[in-house]
């Protein structure tokens, strides 16, 4: 029982995940360490 809404919310769940995601891996990458 997939409704479409459940399924833009999954979908945009994911994309924010991805976005804020995505900057702070650049960053680890590009300029500074890991800080674990």
């Amino acid at each position: 029982m997939t409704r479409p809404a459940d399924r833009m919310i999954r979908v945009v769940a994911a994309v924010a995940v991805t976005a804020t995601a995505a900057p702070t891996t650049q960053v680890v990458d590009g300029q500074n360490p890991p800080t674990t």
